[in-house]
């Protein structure tokens, strides 16, 4: 383990796991942080029971186009997300993974952990080597997205739904993998 750290929001922990597994939001909520790392809205998932993948494609991925298929490295163009059901989510890039878990503490409030992985604990590295350094960004940059950008957007979402001025939600087409989180969360509450 790198590193962990939790906080509580005031929203219910799906809104949290939502913004996980759908890419969209990404240009207009995160254009002035990692939105421009990112090709497009596409989004491709895989469904394994309540279970989902999710690769997020990073804009290098489109190097693909001049390579032969043997020479494509996903890990090194895109975040593979993880949905775990119910309410955990893994994120895999190159060199870390990201664990998120979200536990409800009452019909708006969530905690959100993150801890972040790596090959060796932090403690097997100087702490002024370029590994911790890059490493130490990375968490940090996790860190910055959901606390500054994703989450206080998720208890806006709360506020206006809770307001009881939007009677009914509608998930589109393109949003597949947040049917699919919905439906399986149902399934397991037997609704």
């Amino acid at each position: 383990m790198w590193d962990r750290i939790q906080r509580e929001w005031q929203c219910n922990w799906k809104l949290i796991l939502d913004t996980f597994t759908e890419s969209y939001h990404v240009f207009a909520l995160h254009g002035a942080s990692v939105g421009p790392d990112y090709p497009g809205h596409v989004m491709i998932y895989d469904e394994f029971g309540p279970h989902l993948r999710i690769p997020v494609p990073r804009a290098s991925i489109l190097e693909f186009d001049h390579r032969p298929q043997e020479e494509w490295d996903l890990l090194a163009h895109a975040t593979v997300q993880y949905h775990l059901a119910p309410n955990t989510m893994v994120n895999h890039t190159i060199d870390h993974f990201i664990l998120w878990r979200f536990e409800p503490v009452g019909a708006d409030r969530t905690v959100a952990e993150m801890t972040m992985y790596t090959p060796e604990p932090r403690a097997a590295h100087d702490a002024n080597g370029e590994w911790a350094k890059s490493m130490e960004a990375w968490f940090d940059l996790h860190d910055a997205i959901t606390r500054d950008e994703d989450y206080p957007e998720s208890e806006r979402i709360q506020r206006v739904l809770g307001s009881g001025r939007v009677p009914t939600t509608v998930l589109g087409r393109n949003e597949g993998a947040v049917q699919h989180f919905h439906r399986a969360v149902r399934a397991a509450v037997g609704g």
